[in-house]
């Protein structure tokens, strides 16, 4: 279900959702949107547990360090960049540059990087 709502969200025009999925497209135990977090289960969808701010990651329940790192570093790498390139891109479109040479990233639901990574796309 996971994987199929960042599909959805992307249909729609969200670059980089944050919905955080695991290998086989259920949702990871814990997701974080607008600076909040919280914990779902992965089989049922429902939440539980309260929300938390990002930063106080590590209270939830199903807060688990060895899977999930360090509670500032909670993007991983392709999902970081891949925000890190939007928020630019938009950035400089607000400032009147439409020729920006800026890059793009594509990541799995998963988090990783996608086999295909295409320039100017």
């Amino acid at each position: 279900e996971c994987s199929r709502r960042v599909w959805e969200q992307q249909q729609n025009g969200i670059d980089f959702p944050t919905l955080h999925c695991l290998e086989n497209g259920n949702y990871e135990p814990i997701q974080c949107e607008n600076g909040y977090c919280y914990c779902i289960d992965p089989n049922t969808t429902v939440t539980y547990g309260p929300t938390v701010p990002e930063k106080a990651m590590f209270i939830l329940p199903c807060y688990n360090k060895t899977l999930l790192g360090e509670a500032d570093k909670y993007l991983r790498l392709c999902d970081s960049k891949g925000h890190a390139h939007s928020s630019l891109r938009e950035f400089v479109l607000g400032k009147g540059v439409e020729d920006a040479p800026l890059q793009t990233v594509s990541c799995d639901p998963d988090g990783s990087f996608s086999n295909m990574q295409c320039v100017g796309a």
